[in-house]
């Protein structure tokens, strides 16, 4: 989050920035991700974000001049019958948002995956251009290109805390110096709470992760 976020104010022309990260690029939880990219969400927001990152995921190299590790693989969902209904409802939502996807028959599956076994009554939905990239890539991808436009990353470095005057930020403590900002963005993950004790915001696991 904190290098996509970098790159993304780097590109719309923001690059007296600065991002902070106590150990090396990718160390935290985006070293533990799959970097599994699939669609099939039960909210448009989430789907079409999910949607539209596939693109990104998909035209790294163009976008940002270094691949992202995408492998397209296709994602298969299997549901009991008691959730046909369901699946079925999400799927008329997904390709209204111009998703590609779609609902198949089980005599198809022995194409798409020939060692899957069926049971009645079961619904299966298929979206071709899922898979999987790299989230190293992505991220130091996201980094260097953000350098390459101005902005600034500083690793091992520690972070502790965001000091605020009068209600405004006005610094981020790294390592015991103050570095002078107006805007701070957390990107800490499950470690955004402690960095923002003591400021009236209060953060919890849903909040963290959304």
């Amino acid at each position: 989050m904190g290098c996509s976020t970098l790159h993304h104010l780097a590109e719309l022309g923001v690059t007296d920035t600065l991002l902070v990260e106590q150990d090396s690029l990718a160390s935290g939880s985006t070293s533990r991700t799959q970097g599994v990219l699939r669609m099939h969400y039960s909210n448009e927001v989430t789907a079409l974000m999910a949607w539209e990152s596939l693109a990104a995921y998909r035209e790294f190299d163009q976008r940002v001049g270094s691949p992202s590790g995408y492998v397209q693989t296709g994602y298969l969902l299997a549901v009991p019958a008691e959730y046909g209904t369901a699946l079925r409802r999400n799927l008329a939502m997904q390709t209204a948002l111009g998703i590609e996807t779609a609902e198949v028959d089980p005599d198809s599956l022995s194409d798409l995956a020939p060692s899957v076994r069926t049971r009645d009554g079961e619904a299966y939905a298929f979206e071709p251009l899922s898979g999987y990239a790299d989230a190293h890539l992505v991220t130091s991808g996201y980094a260097r290109r953000a350098e390459d436009l101005g902005a600034t990353v500083r690793v091992g470095a520690r972070v502790d805390g965001v000091v605020v005057e009068d209600s405004r930020v006005i610094g981020v403590r790294v390592d015991g110096e103050i570095v002078p900002t107006g805007a701070a963005v957390v990107a800490a993950g499950p470690w955004s709470g402690p960095l923002l004790a003591g400021l009236g915001v209060e953060i919890g696991l849903s909040t963290v992760r959304h």
